[in-house]
């Protein structure tokens, strides 16, 4: 299903809304699954939810039950026990959180900075001022408020933007923790300040 160093998402079950928390698979043997959320989650022993991921290009989801909370702050580390077998669930974009208005600059190597434009449950995309192949494997660098997040990242796709500029789907290689936490902190971090944006703007 997922490997150590994936990033999966939580959904809580009573969540009508459908909201999805990035996690980092730390530890996983069936079925037992244990997830570092950078978000503090207020989840106690046998809260029901489903463990979502990505494979062959659909959004798959597993019920998924609190075992135990292993650490709450700073950030949460939950141990779940994943039953019955994942199911393909619709709203595979929801996975993906647009950065492109929070100009996080990345760069792979001594080319020009560029910018990073969503990241999602396996990778992200980036627009980039060099050439690059699909399959290269390319040394990324991110930074995002102050922390600075490497690793490498295979190019899965490419688009040409003109005068120079590509933009580039890529996945980090496996167990590149670094860069995938960084994923997974960036995500957590502006879903969280978006939502209590939008709690704010209704109380008005």
């Amino acid at each position: 299903m997922v490997e150590v160093g994936n990033i999966v998402y939580y959904r809580k079950a009573e969540d009508s809304s459908g909201e999805l928390v990035p996690g980092l698979v730390v530890d996983f043997s069936a079925p037992q699954m244990t997830i570092e959320f950078q978000e503090v989650l207020t989840l106690i022993s046998g809260d029901a939810g489903g463990i979502c991921f990505k494979r062959n290009d659909k959004l798959f989801c597993a019920a998924a039950a609190v075992q135990m909370v292993l650490e709450s702050r700073p950030r949460t580390v939950i141990r779940f026990r994943v039953s019955g077998e994942p199911e393909t669930i619709e709203g595979r974009q929801s996975l993906r959180v647009s950065t492109a208005v929070e100009k996080i600059p990345v760069d792979a190597g001594k080319q020009a900075i560029g910018q990073l434009m969503d990241v999602s449950g396996d990778g992200l995309a980036a627009t980039l001022f060099h050439e690059h192949k699909l399959g290269e494997v390319l040394n990324l660098n991110i930074t995002f408020r102050g922390q600075r997040f490497t690793g490498k990242a295979t190019v899965c796709n490419i688009r040409d933007l003109g005068g120079g500029r590509f933009r580039y789907g890529l996945r980090p290689v496996a167990r590149e923790a670094n860069l995938t936490r960084g994923l997974q902190t960036i995500a957590a971090t502006l879903q969280r300040e978006r939502r209590q944006r939008e709690v704010e703007h209704a109380g008005r």
